[in-house]
């Protein structure tokens, strides 16, 4: 085939890319990742609260797709014919497409300290065990994961004192169709204490005290987690003109990383206004694998339309307990009907690919209702 395409990341947006492009067969691919595994994002919330044993059926080996070079490394900067990774390897190419989401610590794998799967599951099993020991555990971030974050562990654990701090009015404060009322209601009768308008400012584990920004404290906090993209996007890699707080500024209708002909990007890396979780990882990869076949050809690049221009978030998905019996999920029917039931499949994914790929799932309506990451999935 001749020219080589570099995927950076091989998560959700890079799975699926990779995929595609492999299915055309119009060029070499190689996948760079930093870690040796792959992992489900969906379900690190109620991991953190189930355990081990759980953590474990979201882990699994890279997907190798036929004809395609996987390097485990990490990017150390990049030009528009080919990058470097920290360790010195130079890796060629005509096309390079950053899918290597934000930094979202616990939830998303430290990409230095977290590359073999033994150290991630220590460090999982070693937050569950906190967790588990913990009499009052703060979660700042009212967002999607800090509100399942929070219902997990408060369903799990009915003696814990579980507080959700939040910068808003409401929680969900960005998604649509009464998700802010109603999630704050579940959450509420749940157990989880809120303290909105207000936002951590600092946590001292020496003596357990958890500052807030209006000057009041939370003593006896045993157990503090950030539920949000604490360390903003990873391609910090890239030059300051090409990256906000590492997150890769793109031509929002080409995809096109400011600065580059050849680098695009992709999913939560970027600096595309669509919401941070995996609703628009197909999406944009279908769209990217078309450019990809422009850009091979020497053809203008086609222009980007995302769905749900009117909402931030677009329709709701949220499900505050996963798979507990007493978990309720928010759609954009407040949870209630076949559509709620739908979202809740969605985000009860917990397992393996099972032999099928994350990347074969051909539409958002089989995702949804797919219980298990590969079951039931069309080739």
């Amino acid at each position: 085939m001749g020219k080589k395409l570099l995927v950076v990341g091989y998560g959700a947006s890079g799975s699926n890319l990779v995929a595609m492009m492999a299915a055309k067969k119009q060029c070499d691919i190689t996948i760079l990742t930093a870690t040796d595994y792959m992992e489900v994002p969906l379900s690190m919330t109620s991991v953190l609260a189930a355990g081990p044993e759980a953590h474990s059926k979201v882990l699994f080996p890279l997907l190798q797709e036929p004809g395609c070079q996987i390097i485990q490394g990490i990017a150390a900067s990049v030009t528009d014919s080919s990058l470097t990774t920290t360790t010195g390897q130079v890796i060629p190419f005509d096309i390079c497409v950053l899918a290597t989401g934000q930094e979202i610590p616990t939830y998303m794998p430290d990409p230095v300290t977290e590359g073999s799967i033994s150290t991630r599951k220590a460090n999982i099993e070693a937050l569950h065990d906190k967790i588990k020991a913990a009499k009052t555990i703060v979660i700042s971030g009212g967002g999607p994961l800090g509100c399942e974050t929070a219902a997990d562990i408060q369903l799990r654990f009915r003696d814990k004192q579980v507080i959700l701090v939040h910068p808003r009015d409401n929680i969900l404060h960005t998604m649509h169709w009464g998700l802010p009322e109603f999630g704050t209601k579940t959450l509420q009768n749940m157990g989880v204490k809120l303290i909105l308008n207000d936002k951590v400012t600092d946590y001292n584990s020496s003596n357990n005290t958890v500052t807030l920004a209006s000057g009041k404290t939370v003593p006896s906090c045993d157990l503090y987690i950030p539920a949000h993209a604490t360390g903003g996007g990873n391609c910090k890699f890239l030059p300051p003109h090409s990256q906000i707080n590492g997150y890769a500024k793109v031509n929002k209708k080409t995809f096109l990383v400011n600065g580059f002909e050849n680098v695009f990007a992709i999913g939560d890396c970027s600096t595309i206004d669509n919401i941070k979780l995996m609703m628009k990882v197909e999406e944009q990869a279908s769209h990217m694998c078309k450019n990809i076949g422009k850009k091979l050809s020497g053809e203008p690049l086609a222009e980007y339309s995302p769905g749900f221009k009117g909402s931030v978030q677009g329709p709701g998905i949220v499900s505050l307990g996963h798979d507990h019996p007493d978990a309720v999920a928010l759609g954009p029917d407040l949870g209630e009907g076949f559509m709620g039931w739908l979202v809740f499949v969605f985000l009860g994914w917990c397992g393996p690919p099972g032999g099928k790929k994350m990347a074969q799932v051909k539409s958002k309506f089989n995702a949804s209702v797919t219980p298990k990451l590969g079951k039931g999935l069309s080739d």
